[in-house]
């Protein structure tokens, strides 16, 4: 799949759909950002999406998403 396919299919702004190999977060010190409270999952993608060599759309769900009433998109 060419870049600007996957483009076009990837969500920025979530990092619950992403599967990230360790060694791209260890090798280039990324890190989410703590002092931003909004958004810090779309910034941590536009950090790691660069370092990337490989990009792959697996389709299905393998995540469990928990609701919290006093979490940040609720309140």
């Amino acid at each position: 799949m060419i870049f600007e396919q996957f483009m076009k299919k990837i969500y920025f702004e979530y990092v619950w759909n992403k599967m990230i190999k360790s060694n791209i977060l260890k090798d280039n010190n990324i890190r989410f950002m703590t002092d931003i409270s909004i958004c810090e999952d779309t910034c941590f993608s536009f950090m790691i999406f660069p370092k990337a060599t490989r990009f792959k759309i697996i389709p299905g769900k393998f995540y469990i998403y928990r609701i919290r009433p006093r979490s940040a998109c609720k309140t």
